[in-house]
């Protein structure tokens, strides 16, 4: 059975009611309906910058679970653990809101590997490891580097070359 409900139906229907239906005369489908209608009212009330940090945590999961064995390069590449995954995590909590979304790409040695990259002048990579975080950009002419360790703030250069260059506002 499918359905095609919009938002402003959803929300119709919340109001309407104010909360789950109940009832012990409800059929089997109507409870499978009603519990999917409640998800995705919950879902709809996410604002959406926890919508764009959440897909990206949940770009992880999916990384893990497909790089999750040693040699998935056909080389000798490390599995990505829970560990790294947790690390990865953590560091897309600080990230800031109004940037661009980066690319996440997994790297032999069981990291995550964030890309910022709007054209040859503009590149930024971050390199999230389990005891340090590893980046290196280009902009314009210069080139920079560095090394720090995942606390909870994000790193002032890391910061200021996103909000500054990867940004929406910029």
């Amino acid at each position: 059975m499918s359905l095609a409900v919009s938002h402003s139906d959803i929300l119709d229907w919340r109001s309407s009611w104010g909360h789950s239906i109940t009832s012990s005369g409800a059929g089997e489908e109507f409870k499978v309906l009603q519990k999917e209608l409640d998800s995705l009212y919950e879902h709809l009330q996410q604002p959406v910058t926890l919508g764009f940090h959440q897909q990206l945590e949940n770009r992880i999961e999916e990384l893990k679970l497909k790089y999750n064995y040693s040699g998935w390069d056909g080389y000798d590449s490390e599995p990505i653990d829970d560990v790294s995954a947790e690390v990865a995590k953590h560091f897309v909590r600080l990230l800031p809101d109004n940037i661009i979304e980066p690319d996440l790409v997994p790297e032999s040695g069981g990291i995550i590997s964030f890309d910022w990259n709007l054209s040859n002048n503009y590149i930024f990579s971050v390199s999230v490891q389990k005891d340090e975080i590893v980046y290196a950009g280009i902009i314009g002419r210069e080139k920079f580097h560095g090394t720090f360790i995942l606390g909870k703030k994000l790193n002032e250069k890391v910061e200021r070359v996103l909000i500054e260059y990867f940004s929406f506002t910029h």
